[in-house]
This record gives C-alpha cells, structure tokens and sequence, in this order.
C-alpha cells in the first residue's frame, strides 16, 4: 500500500511540474508586454492609449473565462484542456511576434489570454486528484511560487533575450516552447489515479449522470436546456448576491493593479525614460516586485494571526501601495536607482495582503460554493486590474506633447507617466470601498470567545 502511495505521489508530482510549468509559461507570456512594450510602439507606431489597449485584451479574455473554464475542466479534465490552452498560447504568440498589423497582434495578445484563463486553476484541480488533501496549501504555493517565476524570466531574462535575437524571434521561440509543452502535457497528464481514493464517488457521479441522460431522452431538447439553465442560475445567484464577494474583489483588483499595470506593462518604459538605461536595467524593478510579492504573500498570514483580523492587514498595506507608487511618480530620474528598486520591493511586500481577498470572499459562502465564488473574485480582480492597465496609458496619451520621432514613432518624456502614475496611486486607495460590502472578517475560534 505504502509503494503504491509513493509511485501515485512520483507521478502526481512529474505531472503537477508538467501542468506547473504551463502556468510559469504562459505568466511569461502575459507579463512581456513590459519589456516589448517600446519595439510594440516603434513597430505598430501606436501611441500609449493604443499600448495600453493591447497589453489590456489579454486581461479581458483571461477574466472573461474564469468561470467557463472551471466548467470545462470538471467536464473534459485537466489533459485535454490544458493541453489545448497551452496550444493555443503558443499560437497567439506566433501570431504576436509575426505581426505587422496592430489589429493582428490584439488577436495574438487575445489568444494568449483565452490560451492562458485555465492554468492556475487547472494545476490546482490537478492537486485534488493526485495529493493527499492535507498536502494542498503547500502544492498551492508552491504553485503560485512558480507563477511569480514566470513574472521573473519575463523581465530580465527576456529582456536579454530580446537584446540578442530580436523581439519577433524571441516570441517565435516561446510559440515553438508552447507547442512543444502542449505536446508533452497531452502525452504525459493524466486526470485522476486509475484507482482514486475518490472513485465511489466518482462512480455515484457517473450514475446520477446516466439517469440524468435517459431521463433528458424523454423531454423535448427545449426543455432539457431550460432545466438545466435553472440549475446553474440557482447555483450562481448565492455568489453573485454576496456582498461579500464583491467587496473582496473590489479590495483584490486595487491592490493588485500595482503589478498588472506597473510590473507587467509600464514599469520598464518608464524608468527606461526616467534613467536613460535599458530594458534590462531597468527590469529590475519589475524583478524586485514580483519578488516580495510572493514574500509578502507568506509573510501577511502570522500577522493576521497576531491581529485575528484580514481587515487590519489590508488597511495597513493600502496606503503603504498609493504612497510607495506616489513617491516612484515624483522622485525618479532624481534619487538613485537603486531606490526606486527599494520603492517596488516595499509595495511588493505590501501587496502581499492580496492574498486574503480570497479568504474573505470564501467564508461568506458554504464550502459547495468555494470554487464559484474564487472564480467570481478572480474575474473582478483581473478585470478592473486591465482597465486600470489600459486607462493608464489613456492619462499618458492626455498629458502627451504630440512629440514624434522621425519615424513617426510618439515619443514620451517622464511628465506624461509621472501623471499616470499618479492616477494609479490614487486609485490603489479606491481598495477602501470594498470595506462598505464587507460583513465578516478574521474567524473567531473558541478560545477567542
């Protein structure tokens, strides 16, 4: 029994790092827009409206499909969804990086994101059937570790890259890396173990199912579609008529939009203008958020458990965030860089208090509910977090000199994203109104009372 254990636990494990290593890929994918974003605007000679709308698309296809995609990976499995995802990500970035038309290379950066929506949760539902339970919360963070990796090598690496093969090779060689994991993830995945602890269940499932089916057989096709629409209305309405969830996601979107719309896409140009250096220099800064936010992410849990509350770890980070990007926006090009680095790192660190939107949204719902209202908080925090994306280059475009290269190429000094960062300083404290729907905060336990 214990071999048997041990050789399902080897397995799970080479094909957790298989489905994990999906994730890390297509992370890089998403977070490149930073370091491409000046070949971007020199190539399709768009201004930072235009920019900001195509780092942005991949965030509305992502957020768009959170919840269809939970559907689909509880209908077809893990192999053939991610296999298929992990596809079509490298096919969007073979279309991105052979694009001469900006409407070619909003399809790709669109691609990316219908190809990149299922990976986390996936590696996730991957988890449930191959580990013990108890083992979850390690592999989950171990995950999002990953993850945070692929923000990484999006940065520095890439940019190296980059700087030695060209942008549109470098996404060719990520397209070919793509196609080749799609291959290897449907070779070698699996759903669930041949004899899963779970298999009663699984088999009850099954036959409910069987008799679901014979007895659809015997209405009208109409009919069939109207009761099964009525039951996923009656399963949604709890989640989407909890105050809980939307206030959780609203707090999650403001102080995640930091990494969205500084780290992945307007960081690098910016201090790349700010302090005359390259694209890899100054991705640095991008490194060093990435960095503490996985930091911070570990470090806000004992605190919490110090201050039996989430709320108060929230209210404390919120303002550190609006202040540290402020100070970013009005002090760069003058302090050294090295400081501005020192800035991103404390927001990482702060942003960390992210995490715990989810922990919020989940307790307000019974556990049948858990996934659904993850889902839903996930939508909200990626969805707000790319308008922000998109709206920053919106106030970069408003405070423009109309200034242009010979080339035609618009060409932006440090005042227009001194402005932009401003706005997004002061949108970080909109984290505050999802307190007005929040009703429940740190659990109490027995020896609290």
């Amino acid at each position: 029994m214990n071999f048997v254990r041990s050789l399902k636990t080897i397995k799970g494990t080479l094909m957790w790092l298989l489905v994990a290593m999906y994730y890390f890929y297509e992370m890089v994918l998403r977070a490149s827009s930073g370091v491409l974003a000046n070949d971007f605007m020199e190539t399709f000679h768009i201004q930072a409206t235009q920019l900001g709308i195509l780092s942005a698309v991949y965030g509305y296809a992502y957020s768009g499909l959170q919840i269809p995609c939970g559907i689909l990976l509880d209908k077809i499995g893990v192999r053939y969804l991610v296999s298929i995802s992990c596809a079509f990500c490298g096919f969007g970035a073979l279309l991105l990086g052979t694009a001469y038309y900006y409407p070619v290379a909003i399809f790709g950066r669109v691609c990316i994101g219908i190809g990149s929506a299922c990976a986390f949760i996936s590696t996730l539902r991957l988890i449930v059937e191959w580990f013990d339970i108890k083992n979850f919360p390690l592999m989950a963070g171990l995950t999002n570790a990953i993850g945070c990796l692929g923000g990484l090598c999006a940065s520095y690496p890439l940019s190296k890259l980059v700087n030695i093969w060209g942008w549109r090779m470098a996404l060719c060689a990520l397209s070919g890396f793509g196609l080749l994991l799609a291959a290897i993830i449907f070779g070698c995945v699996r759903d669930r173990p041949k004899q899963n602890v779970h298999e009663g269940l699984l088999e009850e499932e099954r036959e409910n199912n069987d008799v679901g089916f014979v007895e659809s057989q015997k209405k009208s096709l109409f009919s069939v579609f109207l009761t099964q629409a009525s039951q996923w209305v009656s399963f949604f309405l709890p989640v989407i008529k909890s105050a809980q969830v939307w206030g959780a996601g609203l707090i999650g979107a403001f102080l995640y939009a930091p990494l969205v719309v500084f780290a992945e896409a307007w960081g690098v140009p910016f201090l790349q203008t700010a302090y005359g250096v390259t694209s890899s220099v100054a991705s640095n800064a991008s490194m060093a958020m990435y960095v503490f936010f996985s930091l911070g992410s570990v470090l806000v849990l004992p605190l919490c458990q110090r201050w039996k509350s989430y709320w108060r770890a929230i209210v404390w980070a919120t303002p550190i965030i609006s202040a540290g990007l402020g100070m970013i926006a009005l002090c760069s090009g003058i302090v050294p860089f090295f400081v501005v680095i020192f800035l991103c790192a404390g927001i990482g660190t702060a942003m960390g208090a992210q995490v715990l939107v989810f922990t919020l949204a989940n307790q307000a719902l019974p556990s049948k509910f858990s996934g659904t209202a993850s889902a839903l908080t996930n939508t909200i925090i990626m969805g707000l977090s790319y308008v922000m994306q998109e709206g920053f280059g919106r106030v970069m475009d408003y405070f423009w000199d109309q200034t242009k290269s010979a080339a035609g190429t618009p060409m932006y000094g440090t005042t227009p994203y001194v402005y932009a960062l401003l706005f997004l300083s002061g949108m970080t404290l909109l984290a505050f109104l999802g307190f007005i729907f929040l009703k429940s905060d740190y659990p109490k336990t027995e020896q609290d009372e």
